[in-house]
């Protein structure tokens, strides 16, 4: 009894912790969650490095950009 009352209370107490983090966002406060600091990739230039020199290794164009050579340059 006592080991399912303590598992009981682990779970109850997970689903409260879990259950804090949802909330709702006013549309006033979505301004500042967007702002560029908030992103997860805070720098564009690299991130669309990395996209071109990711897209040239594949060979692929995902609709970021134009096709390019294989050699990885602009």
């Amino acid at each position: 009894m006592k080991r399912r009352d303590i598992l009981r209370s682990a779970i109850l107490g997970a689903f409260i912790v879990l259950l804090g983090g949802c909330a709702r966002v006013q549309p006033i406060q979505r301004e500042l969650l967007s702002e560029p600091m908030m992103q997860l990739d805070s720098d564009p230039r690299e991130q669309a490095h990395e996209q071109h020199w990711i897209e040239t290794l594949e060979a692929s164009t995902g609709g970021y950009g134009g096709a390019a050579g294989g050699c990885a340059c602009y």
